[in-house]
């Protein structure tokens, strides 16, 4: 799709070509920005004209994952005296490595939960700058070939009315031009939600789940999504990329949980 997509929670959204002039385009967005005003990513509070993404205050709240973090899945541990988090250590993961962007704690955990239950997909392009920015290393060392969506049922993504991994992989696509490929997995069983469930008990809830599309995978490939928590979707998903032929497998998740 061509052009530019506004959705500030209304479900509205404006559509022009890349021919529109400039003049044109311009008075389009500034129309959009008067009839729903455009809000602060973080704590949602209309963003006054002119202003940038956040609010100045909400800027220096973001909670960054810092060192020392997992080299296996990326989540920030609080003792530097390990490569790797328990988990990790403790199984084998599908995945090759992984990055985590935030910390699902604060005032951004909130934001992530207005996105994905009260339809706050305006929050994405933000998202997604953020992902691409602070990954730019990450992505220059894994270079992958293909980003790939966690997959949401049908079922789920009716009731919820988008798919949030989908439109956080579009974006990041359009922030750093590597290629969505949407139908390489598909998810084949409605599963329970998760986030009541252990480590143990999501793996086995999310047990056959997953299965291959259609479409050959590449051989590096990178999965996209919103949270990662024990990593068990991560996992499934990984597996059943390899199982497809991909080589190398990894990861970025725009927050998650400490170590």
């Amino acid at each position: 799709m061509s052009g530019r997509e506004r959705d500030n929670g209304l479900n509205k959204q404006i559509y022009y070509g890349d021919s529109c002039p400039p003049v044109i385009r311009r008075g389009i967005e500034l129309a959009a920005d008067l009839l729903w005003p455009p809000r602060c990513p973080l704590c949602d509070k209309v963003r006054p004209f002119g202003q940038d993404v956040l609010c100045p205050g909400c800027g220096k709240k973001l909670p960054f994952v810092k060192q020392p973090w997992c080299m296996c899945c990326g989540r920030q541990m609080e003792e530097d005296d390990e490569e790797y988090c328990f988990a990790c250590r403790r199984q084998a993961r599908s995945f090759d490595r992984g990055k985590i962007i935030f910390l699902y704690e604060g005032d951004l955990r909130e934001s992530v939960l207005r996105m994905k239950f009260h339809n706050r997909r305006d929050y994405i392009p933000f998202y997604a700058r953020e992902m691409a920015r602070e990954a730019e290393t990450f992505l220059a060392q894994c270079a992958p070939q293909a980003f790939v969506p966690v997959p949401m049922h049908p079922k789920k993504r009716r009731a919820r009315g988008f798919d949030q991994s989908l439109l956080l992989c579009r974006a990041m696509t359009r922030e750093t031009g590597i290629e969505t490929r949407s139908g390489l997995v598909v998810r084949t069983r409605n599963t329970l939600p998760s986030k009541a469930l252990g480590a143990d008990e999501r793996r086995r809830n999310l047990r056959g789940a997953f299965a291959p599309g259609s479409g050959a995978v590449p051989e590096r490939v990178m999965i996209i999504d919103d949270i990662f928590t024990t990593g068990a979707t991560m996992g499934e998903v990984a597996r059943v990329l390899k199982l497809g032929g991909a080589k190398h497998v990894t990861f970025l998740a725009l927050c998650g949980v400490r170590a």
